[in-house]
């Protein structure tokens, strides 16, 4: 074999996933053989630097066991207690918006009830007139019809 390795099959190679064809030439080829290794060696190096690496940062975040100062049973009143005054400000604020908008919503329907009717007067005033302005020039002199 001439050739080295291609890219994708050295990748392949490193993942474990390796073909038959690169399988053989990694035991004819030494040049490959000992990229191959040199590559496992430094990923295996970063590896453990990593894992060590995380390993001190979870040392350093971890919090020290402290004694605990108010039993277990205290807790959850204090978690039910907020959530009790959180409750009530959250219904009584619920219950003075809704009384707000009632009173808006009935100021503004008592208004629209006015233009409402302001503008039936209007259309009232125009239909009742004997002839419509626009027809009047049409209209026929009722005085001219009778000789």
């Amino acid at each position: 074999m001439s050739t080295h390795l291609k890219s994708e099959q050295f990748n392949d190679g490193l993942l474990g996933i390796a073909g038959s064809e690169t399988t053989a030439h990694l035991d004819a080829c030494p040049q490959c053989r000992t990229e191959m290794e040199a590559m496992r060696q430094a990923l295996g190096s970063f590896r453990a630097a990593a894992v060590s690496w995380s390993e001190g940062a979870a040392k350093q975040v971890a919090l020290p066991n402290k004694p605990r100062a108010h039993p277990l049973w205290i807790r959850p009143l204090w978690v039910l207690a907020a959530t009790a005054i959180i409750l009530a400000i959250i219904i009584s604020f619920s219950g003075w918006r809704g009384h707000r908008n009632k009173t808006a919503a009935t100021v503004d329907a008592q208004a629209q009830i006015s233009r409402d009717n302001q503008l039936l007067a209007h259309i009232e005033s125009e239909v009742s007139e004997i002839t419509p302005m626009p027809m009047q020039p049409l209209q026929v002199n009722p005085q001219v019809r009778a000789r």
